[in-house]
């Protein structure tokens, strides 16, 4: 985990996921999982080495498209006293800096796309839209980029505490 965060500037700043820095990490994490030989060409894909960030830093690496970043040392909670648009705010942190999101109640406006919110039983984020039923992080990824394309490249350029306001 500790080799996999040190590949990402410390700052929180967004890098693309296939900069050398970082893909020397991930190749040299698959090479000693399979043996000392160097990893051959082709083997590491893009696919490869975002999977490779979720499943050994999830916690500490925010991954989102093509682009990823250590996670910023704490971010100040978020107190507008409105348990879905806190957990929103919370979540969006995770997330590059997406135009301003508007949010009426339950009601929140992303894009083109009318999305209805809800906190579930535990506490996880739930979205219903007329692309269907999901947890909200999983509808950002698939959707962010559809109704943001420039999210990506914008972020590369972004101070790591900008975040979406809500």
């Amino acid at each position: 985990c500790i080799q996999v965060v040190g590949a990402f500037p410390a700052s929180g700043c967004w890098v693309p996921v296939d900069s050398p820095e970082v893909d020397a990490v991930i190749r040299s994490l698959v090479a000693g999982k399979l043996s000392t030989d160097p990893v051959p060409p082709g083997l590491i894909t893009l696919d490869t080495i975002k999977q490779v960030l979720q499943m050994v830093a999830p916690a500490e690496i925010h991954a989102y498209g093509k682009i990823a970043r250590a996670r910023p040392r704490h971010p100040p909670e978020p107190t507008s006293g409105e348990p879905i648009v806190d957990e929103l705010t919370r979540l969006l942190r995770s997330f590059p800096f997406f135009p301003p999101i508007i949010i009426d109640g339950e009601l929140m406006k992303f894009g083109n796309d009318k999305v209805q919110l809800r906190l579930d039983v535990t506490g996880k984020l739930l979205c219903r839209s007329a692309r269907g039923d999901m947890m909200v992080a999983e509808y950002l990824h698939l959707y962010g980029p559809v109704e943001y394309p420039s999210v990506e490249s914008l972020a590369l350029h972004q101070e790591p505490w900008q975040t979406t306001e809500v």
